[in-house]
């Protein structure tokens, strides 16, 4: 088996953070960090394959995610709209039938006392 070269130190100053506020934020800090010491090692040329392939194959499934995400959100969105189109329709059509049964029913709208 054929040695690695050894790792040139590491350019990438990382400022210091504060804590993670929960693990998915930790989870992506923890990728953009590994990714950023794929690509400097990318730069390099001392990166696997392994390592590179394993990260490209995490930032993809994340982004796609993400974009499945935000198609749910505004699928939900553009139902709730259409529930409230119904909803005022349905007011709409209420209204008319009751202003019909009155008519209907013979009374004028001076007569007609709601109780």
């Amino acid at each position: 088996m054929g040695r690695r070269p050894k790792a040139a130190e590491s350019s990438v100053a990382l400022p210091p953070s504060r804590p993670s506020l929960n693990p998915e934020n930790q989870q992506n800090k923890m990728i953009s960090l590994a990714m950023d010491l794929v690509e400097e090692r990318i730069r390099n040329k001392t990166a696997t394959s392994q390592e590179t392939t394993l990260f490209l194959k995490l930032a993809t499934s994340n982004a796609e995610l993400e974009r499945k995400k935000l198609e749910k959100e505004i699928e939900l969105l553009e139902t709730r709209i259409q529930s409230m189109q119904a909803a005022d329709k349905r007011e709409e059509l209420l209204e008319r039938a009751l202003e019909a049964f009155k008519t209907y029913s013979g009374y004028k709208d001076e007569e007609y006392i709601d109780y």
